[in-house]
């Protein structure tokens, strides 16, 4: 439940500041919650999640609780020139999800986390 709380946060965030002071604030509500362990929880948690709002929102939901999570952006061009871009999480430089990630790498987020 507690996960699925934290992707509401993000959605509503994401609605109400630019993706980076988003990131921040999860990170920092984050911190006072106890942490996922390793690539198996943050993989149980993105699935519970899978369906919910943005890339984005799930992305950040995912790594508040995640000390070393890095939130990636990539961008893939597709036909007429439209860009598709999707954001997904990332531990230790390679993606919780093999299969989640799309496009080149143009940015990553880290959730800052008060300490």
């Amino acid at each position: 439940m507690t996960d699925e709380v934290l992707h509401l946060v993000a959605r509503i965030l994401l609605r109400v500041c630019s993706p980076q002071r988003a990131s921040t604030l999860m990170g920092n509500i984050g911190s006072v919650l106890p942490n996922h362990r390793n690539r198996f929880d943050l993989m149980r948690v993105s699935a519970r999640i899978r369906n919910r709002g943005t890339c984005l929102s799930r992305a950040l939901a995912v790594a508040a609780r995640a000390p070393d999570a890095t939130v990636a952006i990539g961008v893939t061009p597709l036909g007429a020139g439209r860009p598709f871009a999707h954001a997904w999480v990332e531990l230790a430089g390679e993606a919780i999800d093999p299969l989640d990630v799309a496009g080149g790498v143009i940015a990553r987020m880290r959730p800052v986390r008060r300490t």
